[in-house]
């Protein structure tokens, strides 16, 4: 149990360092659309609402995955990946819609 909650620490520290400066790379209309498996998902979306705001959160949408290898087993198939999309700046957008 102790390795697994470590791996899961290691692999939120890199996601978040990269998330940083994905966050810094965007421009203000920006936006970021992030896959993950099941296994991650719902701590992948904590982190970015804390990178990016809850408020810039835009949908996380689900992706039918059909298109795996016969050789792996179908115990180990997922067939769902989640991804999680966010707006560098949700705000402007709704500021610029109301001045046209």
């Amino acid at each position: 149990m102790y390795n697994s909650n470590f791996k899961l620490s290691a692999w939120l520290t890199f996601m978040k360092n990269r998330l940083e400066i994905c966050k810094k790379l965007l421009t203000e209309q920006g936006v970021i659309v992030i896959s993950t498996g099941e296994d991650g998902q719902a701590y992948l979306k904590l982190l970015m609402d804390e990178v990016f705001g809850h408020n810039n959160f835009v949908e996380t949408f689900l992706w039918r995955n059909t298109d795996n290898a016969d050789s792996i087993s179908k115990k180990s198939r997922s067939g769902v990946e989640y991804l999680h999309s966010y707006e560098m700046n949700k705000d402007l957008r709704v500021k610029s819609k109301m001045l046209v």
